[in-house]
């Protein structure tokens, strides 16, 4: 039974803890025994706070911080737990916003073992078929040093031989269990983890799989894994329940024509909401301000659905005329379906053909920061515009990086800067007991001062690493993006290109609510953005990713507030502009600094993307129906193959070299630039970038007999990635300066660190 399986699964869990733990417990068949009589008598009496307690114990011994006996460890943490009356107990609190407890694994190619319980946020997957949090496992492919594993590192023979194992025969077998595999978000995928589920007679994976859509009617095995993913993404059912007729069916935004023929869609993945439903949503979510757009899952769609009044106002006019059946709260667009789920399918479902809305995400005011990619196309856009473009540029980001590092250094001698970066710590105790009026200097206390100080060199490194510069919320905002219903944005030309933009007056949480009533400045506790506005999306690669806006004041769209808002008209949505993204859940940078604003718009790139259809198509048998076995054999080989293909971090790294040194015009920079992309859309088209094109000598130019291309495999390093076994050189760009500085500054705290030992 259940109990007795949580029992073992920990008790398993304690042996697989390294040769060490094993030896000490096994060594002497009395010592074993006699430990697991004593915690079968605890968990006999109480359950939670034994299993409590062997959670704490894997923890621990996973640390390697135990200087006793496993037993005496026990013991030590049963006795805490009694005084402290802790408890891991799940709440009904934690349940009711949506949270579930799973358990989670580790498999590498020589062992598998139990890391303990997981809470995270639960899926329409987890919340149908998981409800003791022991039938669907998560389990994560790790190499045997705990990195992820990687055909650079561990080679693909190891990494197919660890999977195939997993997904395609023998499942997992763990205390006395069987684990099949069930499927994976696509986020899942990206850091190389799988759903698990325990089979049994009753019910197969495959048929949980059956029910959640008729995937086997798309085009492509890929298509087909990504479209699962859907289902398997963390998100919180609505309490609300709403009947089919309150779902309606809009048309999309259409114009233009794209390279392979096909209309561009404008409002490609965004629907709409009633304000009605988004305020009991956004009570449901104890949100502060009524949100404006949302990240949303239903049956077989997926994208964002933005607040429009007008659909309160037709239901309004509708309960007038006595037809209050025919009111709508949600309008979905066709480019929103994804795959078809069938009605009597368990797809969110019930008795009453009533579903509820799966929240992923919400808009909120979101702070932005710069990195890498950005900067790198920052500077060398700006310099190749004019000279006044770059100097000015250049200037504020040195600006914005010397304000961060100041901050970070006055809070190691500043007593009131000190107590804010203690408070905006993850700290065991609560910090308010140390207010203004506390006597206790934190700056010249030895174990604050050294915690302020560890903190200091983590900023810094974290610095070094991504070069993140925070831009102030008064110049810079994160945000969904939505399309504009009223049509009064055009698409304009060069400099032109409008949108319509409002946000909250402060990103802090506690910030003025907003309502229906809007004056004439917009809602309430927010402004509207006039002026030049830059925006892009992440990743950016090419120049003509970060593209320069006009932000104009639209009285119809004053309702919408933290999100951007794109015109319906154009020959190329301008989404699609930026690095190829749409308007599904894509969040957009946006940068209204003056300071750091460019001249003028560069062309934007356009990359084809299509489907490999030809090596991965939906196998079907000699009648023409679709083979469901051979199909999910295939469906776990594309998860091996994407798992080893993974080339992102690779290409992105090389890009970013290359780019500096040669600049982002150069042609192995752009071609490094459209196999990034390839590489983003692996997971959805199965075409991989041509690694085997990444020479690392020189070659003819085939436009120039005169000249050569450089190789996409730079042979020397920029000094800021810090690649000590590769021949570098010193970077005279805005990245070598930003190195420098913040290098600056860690030897300034590693001094003063010294100097103190010393004393």
């Amino acid at each position: 039974n259940i109990q007795v399986f949580r029992l073992q699964a920990c008790l398993e869990g304690i042996l697989q803890r390294g040769m060490d733990i094993r030896c000490q417990m096994l060594v002497e068949r009395e010592y074993w025994y006699d430990f697991v009589q004593s915690v079968s008598d605890l968990y006999a009496r109480d359950e939670q706070k034994t299993l409590h307690v062997l959670e704490s114990m894997l923890s621990i011994l996973s640390e390697g911080r135990p200087n006793s006996s496993v037993m005496a460890v026990f013991n030590k943490e049963w006795n805490d737990s009694r005084s402290s009356q802790r408890t891991t107990v799940f709440t009904k609190e934690e349940e009711r916003k949506g949270f579930t407890r799973v358990m989670k694994f580790v498999c590498t190619p020589t062992r598998l073992f139990f890391v303990g319980y997981e809470t995270l946020m639960a899926n329409r997957v987890l919340n149908q078929n998981s409800k003791n949090g022991t039938e669907i496992i998560r389990v994560s492919f790790r190499d045997d040093s705990g990195e992820y594993m990687r055909e650079m590192s561990c080679g693909s023979r190891i990494i197919k031989q660890t999977m195939v194992g997993v997904l395609m025969k023998d499942g997992l077998e763990f205390a006395g269990r069987k684990y099949v595999w069930l499927g994976n978000s696509n986020s899942q995928l990206r850091d190389h983890g799988i759903y698990m589920f325990h089979e049994e007679d009753v019910r197969a994976a495959r048929e949980i799989r059956r029910g959640l859509g008729n995937f086997h009617l798309l085009t492509s095995i890929p298509k087909w894994l990504a479209r699962q993913g859907q289902c398997f993404t963390q998100a919180k059912a609505c309490d609300r329940q709403l009947s089919k007729s309150e779902i309606g069916v809009t048309y999309d935004f259409i114009g233009g024509r794209a390279a392979s023929g096909k209309a561009h869609v404008f409002s490609d993945g965004v629907g709409t909401i009633s304000f009605t439903l988004a305020i009991e949503i956004s009570n449901e979510h104890h949100l502060h301000r009524i949100a404006s757009a949302f990240q949303i899952r239903h049956k077989g769609q997926k994208g964002l659905v933005s607040v429009d009044p007008n659909i309160d106002d037709r239901n309004e006019l509708l309960k007038m005329m006595g037809k209050e059946s025919e009111k709508k709260m949600v309008l979905v667009r066709p480019s929103m379906d994804k795959f078809e789920v069938d009605e009597t399918s368990r797809g969110g479902a019930d008795k009453e053909n009533k579903t509820n809305l799966e929240i992923v995400k919400y808009s909120t005011p979101s702070p932005l920061f710069l990195n890498r990619p950005l900067l790198n196309i920052l500077s060398q856009v700006s310099e190749d515009q004019s000279v006044e473009c770059h100097r000015r540029l250049m200037n504020r980001v040195e600006e914005l990086l010397d304000n961060q590092l100041r901050d970070m250094c006055q809070s190691m001698y500043i007593e009131r800067k000190a107590r804010e970066a203690i408070k905006e710590m993850s700290f065991p105790f609560l910090m308010e007991v140390f207010s203004d009026a506390c006597p206790l200097q934190l700056t010249s206390e030895p174990f604050f001062r050294s915690l302020l100080r560890a903190n200091a060199r983590f900023v810094l490194h974290r610095q070094l690493a991504k070069m993140n510069i925070r831009i102030p919320s008064d110049y810079g905002r994160s945000m969904f993006g939505v399309v504009d219903t009223t049509g009064i944005l055009q698409y304009g030309q060069i400099f032109r290109l409008q949108i319509f933009c409002q946000i909250s007056s402060s990103i802090s949480k506690h910030a003025v609510s907003r309502t229906r009533s809007m004056g004439r400045n917009g809602a309430d506790g927010a402004f509207i953005l006039n002026g030049p506005i830059m925006m892009t999306k992440n990743p950016c690669i090419e120049k003509g990713d970060v593209r320069l806006f006009e932000a104009i004041d639209v009285p119809g769209l004053r309702h919408l507030v933290d999100v951007v808002v794109f015109p319906m008209h154009g020959h190329r949505p301008h989404p699609d502009e930026m690095a190829g993204s749409d308007l599904d859940g894509d969040e957009y940078c946006l940068i209204w600094d003056p300071q750091i604003c460019f001249d003028h718009n560069e062309e934007a790139s356009l990359f084809p993307s299509g489907e490999d259809v030809k090596k991965w198509p939906i196998v079907r048998k000699e009648g023409g129906e679709v083979d469901i076995e051979a199909c999910e054999k295939r469906l776990a080989e594309f998860y091996i193959e994407a798992i080893t293909q993974e080339q992102i971090g690779v290409l992105s790294n090389a890009h970013l070299a290359t780019s500096d040194f040669y600049g982002l015009e150069a042609k192995p920079a752009r071609s490094l630039a459209a196999k990034i992309s390839q590489a983003l859309d692996f997971q959805k088209n199965g075409v991989p970038p041509d690694m085997e094109s990444q020479h690392g000598r020189l070659l003819q130019d085939p436009d120039d007999p005169l000249r050569v291309v450089p190789p996409e495999k730079s042979e020397r390093k920029p000094d800021f990635m810090e690649k000590m076994r590769d021949a570098g050189y010193e970077s005279r760009g805005i990245m070598g300066g930003i190195y420098k500085e913040i290098k600056r500054y860690q030897n300034a705290i590693d001094a003063g660190e010294d100097h103190i030992e010393k004393v």
